[in-house]
């Protein structure tokens, strides 16, 4: 037992699995359904918010649909930085 009164850390037993392994196929379908699920959040928030811009100023459907525009080239723009960083 060391000085301080705690117990020694130990590794784990051989068999059992590492939590921490990330090439497994469920934490990469998870990845990828995160980042479907983002984009689609992101997108209906900013088409959203185009249509609200639009009941107000009377302009419907032009800022609904540049705000689904800036939704998708948004997120295009961050899941393109997020694959090169993959590699």
């Amino acid at each position: 037992m060391p000085t301080n009164g705690l117990p020694e850390k130990t590794d784990p037993p051989s068999d059992v699995p590492n939590q921490t392994d990330h090439s497994s196929d469920t934490f990469n379908s998870m990845r990828w359904m995160s980042y479907g699920l983002e984009l689609a959040g992101v997108i209906g928030i900013f088409t959203y918010g185009g249509y609200k811009l639009d009941e107000k100023l009377q302009t419907l459907p032009w800022l609904m649909i540049a705000g689904f525009f800036i939704g998708f080239v948004g997120m295009m723009y961050l899941l393109w930085k997020e694959l090169r960083n993959i590699r």
